[in-house]
């Protein structure tokens, strides 16, 4: 009996030493977690999938998957050969210990989308009109006998004659690509310039893509020369009364930040009944009119790259809000959001290259004053 104590007394001796040796966060790495290899399944492989993400090794939108596909097994390769380990394509111990031991001591830093103030908002822009215009007849609304254009070709820079889907376009694209350095998904309704889409076929596009909502972004015209600044078109409460007042909510938001940020004028929002793109939204929808082409000054300031980008940061500003206001993010992440674009170096970079060419613009046009950026220094 007394021979017996004395066994099991050594076993945990040995024992306390191993464990003081080896600590069971690594001891035990290989019994929590199975090697993972092309076609496994489920949250290890997703948090995986994060992981390399977090690398910059592997590129999706969203969720992880949780399917170890050949995409996961090239970007596990390209982890292996970073850590200097069996390029084998199998996430097993020896590449796993050598991955944690690199991030903990600093020779691999992952960037954590998750930890991004847009991350998980699904975002729709819809940069208005196209190339050459469509003028096939289209139902202003499901189950209307009424009936419009499907897509006009917009307007022309009185001053620059450059298109206003031109204008739209860019724009579209510095915003989206500011919203997903952000961490938001965005669904844009076209990247170019060469495309045929209707106007009910942007709203199905939005709807079946399930965004939070969705951003039409156009330029006005009026007979009247001298008419300068921005407008929000939002859907009327009697037409649209399920996505109305978020609507509304996302309408003031942004024009409210776009004028603040470049400068302009806010003049009458509207309510809508005619719209088509409106009328056929079954998530909140707002447009924003960015200046009047048939204004010179407005004209030269839209042409211009720098001013541009100004539009897509006061853009998205708004859009921080509104994702505050509706209760998505809370008051950190907006800020984060918010001094990001406002604070980015591309912008600070704009200012400099805007005041250049806005000099420059006056002179070659004859123009001595520009309404519609008079409080842009």
């Amino acid at each position: 009996m007394k021979r017996k104590s004395l066994k099991t007394a050594a076993y945990l001796l040995i024992f306390c030493l191993l464990a003081a040796l080896f600590p069971l966060s690594s001891l035990g790495e290989s019994a929590r977690h199975s090697a993972l290899k092309k076609g496994d399944s489920g949250e290890e492989v997703a948090s995986l999938q994060r992981e390399l993400r977090a690398l910059r090794l592997l590129d999706f939108k969203g969720e992880p998957s949780g399917v170890f596909t050949d995409e996961v097994e090239r970007a596990v390769i390209a982890l292996q050969h970073l850590l200097s380990v069996k390029a084998d394509g199998i996430y097993g111990t020896n590449t796993r210990r050598a991955h944690i031991g690199a991030v903990e001591g600093g020779s691999l830093t992952p960037f954590y989308v998750e930890e991004l103030p847009l991350y998980g908002c699904v975002i729709g822009i819809d940069a208005g009109h196209q190339q050459k215009a469509d003028l096939s007849l289209e139902p202003i609304a499901p189950g209307s006998g009424m009936m419009r254009f499907s897509m006009s070709d917009g307007c022309v820079g009185v001053r620059t004659s450059i298109r206003e889907s031109v204008i739209n376009l860019e724009v579209s694209l510095i915003l989206a690509e500011l919203l997903e350095k952000l961490g938001a998904d965005v669904v844009a309704s076209r990247e170019y310039e060469e495309v045929n889409l209707s106007n009910v076929q942007r709203a199905k596009l939005m709807n079946e893509r399930h965004v939070d909502f969705w951003l039409r972004i156009h330029c006005d015209h009026s007979t009247d020369p001298s008419v300068y600044g921005a407008r929000i078109l939002v859907p009327n409460s009697i037409v649209n009364f399920n996505i109305a007042s978020r609507s509304a909510l996302l309408g003031s938001c942004i024009i409210r930040n776009y004028c603040e940020t470049v400068g302009t004028e806010l003049l009458l929002s509207r309510a809508m009944t005619g719209e088509t793109g409106f009328n056929w939204s079954g998530v909140p929808v707002a447009a924003l009119e960015l200046g009047y082409l048939s204004n010179a000054a407005s004209d030269i300031a839209l042409s211009s790259p720098a001013f541009r980008r100004k539009c897509a940061e006061g853009i998205g500003c708004g859009i921080a809000e509104y994702y505050l206001a509706s209760g998505r993010i809370d008051s950190n992440r907006y800020l984060e959001a918010f001094s990001t674009l406002r604070n980015q170096e591309p912008g600070e970079k704009a200012d400099g290259l805007f005041a250049l060419e806005f000099e420059k613009n006056l002179r070659g046009f004859g123009i001595f004053r520009l309404p519609l950026l008079a409080s842009i220094k």
